[in-house]
């Protein structure tokens, strides 16, 4: 799989709308950047919510990479 995320999100062989919501496809992009190194589940959150996390965040990140799987 190659992902591109300079001048914007792009996946090979993927539409990116299949992928839902914003918050997935900024979960991806920022999992791509990390290039197979680990991601705190804080630094995770703080991508993909900022200053405005749900009330259970831990719980909704699982949700998002479930989708992304």
């Amino acid at each position: 799989m190659r992902v591109r995320v300079l001048g914007g999100l792009a996946v090979e062989g993927v539409d990116l709308t299949r992928l839902g919501s914003r918050k997935a496809r900024r979960l991806l992009a920022r999992l791509a950047l990390a290039r197979g190194a680990p991601v705190s589940v804080d630094a995770l959150i703080d991508t993909v919510w900022g200053d405005d996390p749900p009330s259970q965040p831990a719980e909704q990140l699982s949700v998002l990479i479930s989708r992304l799987r």
